[in-house]
């Protein structure tokens, strides 16, 4: 969801609020813990591309500073605009989910594909939902999130499952992490303001919806995953954080050095 329920974003990442206590988002913990040398290169690969392909869009464009500003954005605003467009087709399948009256024919044409695979999944799986865009939080580690599905597949046997939703091109393996985190929740936070346990979770797995269709990607996010995410959690909070503390003042040079000192005799150190 672009908004979800308890959550504020700010310049410094997702946060969620609970009663009176503040918990980082999951999805900021990975994003500032987990490197992504992927991004980075596929990041460079569109500005480059976009400067050959637009050259007469900021050619135009009086101020060398713009000229800058636009292209070094331009990879940031597709992927926002993939974001936007992930988080309207979550929203979609939670009012079908909870059952509210909405259609493939209400989503923009470009959304329709994946609201067809999202209703495939549901007629071929014959998922039975538990709960549905859930926040879930740990005190102990000072995390929150909102999982996307709880809920049972008769493919994946009887036992409850933590389910993902993904609607970009790939899925990739830092959802483990995710998940992970998620699944080693306390509680899970109801609106009106009670807390219940976490449920027992017996799988996990990541819904990929694309235009072509769906695949339920069984993931394994036990322990060691979650041991992983405590130690993503540990670099974001030092990048974030601690190495803003980590670089003391530079020492002075003293004022009245003493007049009769000499050199330090390497050699007889050594010796």
């Amino acid at each position: 969801m672009a908004n979800p329920r308890n959550a504020t974003t700010t310049a410094r990442g997702r946060t969620y609020k609970w009663r009176d206590e503040t918990f980082t988002s999951v999805t900021t913990i990975i994003g500032g813990g987990i490197p992504k040398p992927a991004l980075v290169n596929w990041a460079a690969k569109r500005v480059a591309e976009i400067a050959v392909g637009k050259h007469n869009v900021w050619t135009r464009m009086d101020n060398p500073m713009e000229q800058i500003d636009w292209l070094k954005r331009a990879p940031y605003r597709e992927k926002e605009g993939a974001a936007l467009q992930g988080s309207a087709i979550h929203d979609w399948a939670e009012k079908r989910v909870l059952g509210l009256p909405v259609t493939v024919e209400d989503m923009p044409p470009e959304q329709r594909p994946y609201g067809e695979a999202f209703l495939q999944f549901v007629g071929e799986m014959h998922p039975e939902w538990e709960m549905a865009e859930a926040s879930v939080f740990n005190r102990e580690h000072g995390y929150a999130g909102t999982l996307d599905a709880l809920m049972r597949v008769p493919a994946m046997g009887d036992g409850l499952g933590l389910v993902d939703y993904k609607t970009g091109k790939g899925v990739y393996g830092e959802v483990a992490l995710q998940l992970s985190a998620y699944r080693s929740a306390e509680f899970v936070g109801l609106a009106d303001g009670a807390e219940v346990p976490m449920p027992p979770v017996e799988w996990c797995a990541v819904l990929h919806i694309t235009e072509r269709g769906y695949q339920l990607i069984p993931v394994d996010a036990g322990p060691l995953a979650f041991e992983y995410f405590l130690h993503a959690q540990a670099v974001r909070d030092f990048c974030d954080d601690i190495s803003r503390g980590v670089l003391l003042a530079p020492v002075a040079v003293p004022q009245d050095p003493p007049r009769d000192s000499a050199p330090t005799n390497v050699a007889a150190l050594v010796d």
